[in-house]
C-alpha cells in the first residue's frame, strides 16, 4: 500500500499575518528603517544617486503605493507605512533629474487635510527648496481654491488664517503662496515629530499668528532639522519656533554663524540633543545659546573655521550649566590651540559624561605640549566614561600616531587596573593601524577596541547646489497618492 504523502502547504503574501506584512513594508520606509535615532540631514546616506537615474526615495514610495492597489486587505497596511513621512528629495535623492517636483506639496496637503486618519499617521516632513520652488510656480488661484476647500471641510474661517499673510503683504494684491500651503500642512498634522528644512527656504514664511487664528496653539514637533541657519531664520520660521519650542528635544543645525544662532528662540526648555555642524561660532555665540539650554544630554559641534576664537576648553566651559545631565560630547574644532591641561580640567567636572568623541588635534596639536604625553587620555577622561572615539585628521603630522598609540596604551593599562570601571568601547578613526598589542590589552581589561569612525561617518557632506524643479505638462490627478511622494 502506497504511503500517504504529507500535504505541502504553500506560503504566499496573502497567507502572511498583518504583523509580517508590516515588517516587510517597513523596508521601504526610512522612518521605519532608521528607527528612533534619525540621521541629521547634514549627513547624506552614501547611495550614489545618479542624476539620470530615478530617485531612490521615489522608487521606495512607489513600491508602497503599488501595495495600496493590490487588495482591500493590503490597502490600510500599506497606507499606514506610506504616510509615516513626506520627505521628497531626502538625502542625495534630489540629485535625480528624473524626479518631477511640480504639484507634489498641494495634493499631499489636500489628502491629509481631508482625511484625518491619514494625517494622524504622518511623523516626519522634509521641506526641500525644490519643493518650494515648484509650489511657487503654481497659480495663486489654484492655491486659494485648495485652501478654501480645506477650510470648508475642516470648519474654519479661511479669512482668519490668511489674514496675517495678507497683512504681511500690504500694498500688493494678496496672492497665497507656498507659505500658506506649508502653514496649513503643519496645522493638519497632529502627530508630526520631525520637521526639517533645507537650503534656507528663502521663499517660506510660517506665521504663528495664522496658526493660532485657526486654533493651533502648539506644534508637537520633537526634532527640528535646519540646513543653513542665517539671520533671517527667525522671520521665516517664527511659527514653528514659537509653537514647537516647548516640545523640541533635538535640534540639528548645519551651516550656521553667530547671527543665525542668535535669531533662534530665547529658550529651549525641553532640548536634550544639540548638534551644530559645518559652522563657525565664537565663544560668546556658543555661550549665549547654551545659556538657553538647561538640560542637554548630547552636544555635538563640528567647526568649519580654522581661525575662530572658540577653543575646545571654552566649549566645555560653556556647557557647565549642563554638567549634571550631559552624557555625550562630540567636539571637532580645527586649528584648536587649547592646552590639554585646560581641556582635562573642564571634562573631569562632568559627573555623568558617558560618551566622548574628540579629534586628535585637540590632544596632540603640538602647541607647547611635551612629547612624552602618554598619560593624556588617562588624565582627560572622567570616571563615568563608557565609550571613547578618536578621529585622526588626514593631514595630521606623522608624529601624532606614535603619541596616540602611547596614549591608548596607557589607557588600556589604566583600565586593567580598574581606573575606568565603566569603560566598554574605544575606537580610533585612522587609516593606519596602530600597535596590534592594543587589541589584546584592551580585551584583557574587558574593553572592545576597534577602528570605527564618527557617528554617521558613512555619509558624505551635502552639496549645496539645488537642482531646478522639473516642469510638468501632464494633467495631474490630485487623488493619485503616488504623485505627491
Amino acid at each position: 500500500m502506497e504511503s500517504e504523502r504529507p500535504a505541502h502547504s504553500t506560503t504566499s503574501l496573502a497567507n502572511l499575518s498583518n504583523e509580517l506584512i508590516l515588517l516587510i513594508l517597513s523596508n521601504f520606509c526610512l522612518h521605519c528603517r532608521q528607527g528612533p535615532r534619525e540621521t541629521p540631514h547634514a549627513y547624506l546616506p552614501a547611495t550614489g544617486q545618479q542624476r539620470h537615474d530615478p530617485s531612490w526615495y521615489a522608487l521606495d514610495v512607489s513600491a508602497l503605493h503599488s501595495m495600496t492597489l493590490v487588495s482591500r486587505r493590503f490597502l490600510p497596511l500599506a497606507q499606514e507605512t506610506l504616510y509615516h513621512e513626506f520627505i521628497p528629495g531626502y538625502g542625495d535623492s534630489w540629485h535625480s533629474t528624473e524626479y518631477n517636483w511640480f504639484w507634489r506639496l498641494e495634493p499631499f496637503l489636500r489628502t491629509v487635510a481631508l482625511n484625518p486618519d491619514r494625517a494622524a499617521l504622518v511623523r516626519r516632513v522634509h521641506i526641500n527648496i525644490n519643493l518650494l520652488n515648484a509650489a511657487a510656480e503654481v497659480q495663486a488661484e489654484t492655491h486659494l481654491a485648495l485652501l478654501e476647500d480645506i477650510a470648508q471641510a475642516r470648519g474654519i474661517e479661511l479669512s482668519d488664517f490668511v489674514g496675517p499673510f495678507r497683512d504681511l503683504r500690504w500694498g500688493d494684491q494678496y496672492r497665497p503662496s507656498a507659505s500658506e500651503i506649508v502653514g496649513m500642512l503643519l496645522a493638519c498634522l497632529p502627530h508630526l515629530k520631525t520637521l526639517s528644512f533645507s537650503a534656507g527656504a528663502p521663499c517660506l514664511r510660517v506665521l504663528a499668528s495664522a496658526l493660532r487664528a485657526i486654533g493651533v496653539s502648539t506644534l508637537p514637533i520633537e526634532t527640528l532639522d535646519i540646513i543653513c541657519c542665517d539671520e533671517t531664520l527667525r522671520g521665516r520660521l517664527d511659527g514653528v519656533l514659537e509653537l514647537a519650542v516647548p516640545t523640541i528635544r533635538s535640534l540639528y543645525i548645519d551651516i550656521c554663524d553667530g547671527t543665525g544662532l542668535k535669531s533662534l528662540a530665547p529658550v529651549f526648555p525641553s532640548l536634550r540633543n544639540l548638534c551644530i555642524t559645518n559652522s563657525r561660532l565664537s565663544g560668546s555665540d556658543l555661550a549665549s545659546f547654551l545659556s538657553r539650554c538647561a538640560s542637554l544630554e548630547t552636544f555635538s559641534y563640528e567647526s568649519v573655521s580654522m581661525d575662530g576664537d572658540l577653543l575646545s576648553s571654552d566649549a566645555v566651559a560653556h556647557l557647565i550649566g549642563n554638567k549634571e545631565t550631559l552624557q555625550t560630547l562630540h567636539l571637532d574644532i580645527p586649528g584648536n590651540t587649547t592646552s590639554t591641561a585646560e581641556l582635562t580640567a573642564s571634562l573631569r567636572g562632568f559627573p555623568v559624561l558617558r560618551n566622548l568623541l574628540l579629534s586628535s588635534k585637540l590632544l596632540y596639536h603640538g602647541a607647547g605640549e611635551p612629547v612624552e604625553d602618554g598619560d593624556v587620555l588617562t588624565r582627560l577622561l572622567p570616571p563615568s566614561i563608557i565609550s571613547l572615539q578618536l578621529a585622526v585628521a588626514s593631514d595630521a603630522e606623522a608624529g601624532v600616531l606614535p603619541r596616540l598609540a602611547s596614549g591608548l596604551l596607557h589607557l588600556a593599562q589604566a583600565a586593567s587596573r580598574g581606573q575606568f570601571p565603566r569603560l566598554k568601547r574605544v575606537s580610533c578613526d585612522t587609516e593606519q593601524r596602530l600597535d596590534d598589542g592594543l587589541d589584546v590589552l584592551f580585551a584583557a581589561a574587558g574593553v572592545d577596541f576597534g577602528y570605527h569612525g564618527w557617528a554617521f561617518h558613512d555619509g558624505v557632506r551635502r552639496r549645496f547646489r539645488e537642482s531646478s524643479p522639473a516642469r510638468s505638462t501632464t494633467p495631474v490627478d490630485s487623488d493619485d497618492e503616488s504623485y505627491y511622494f
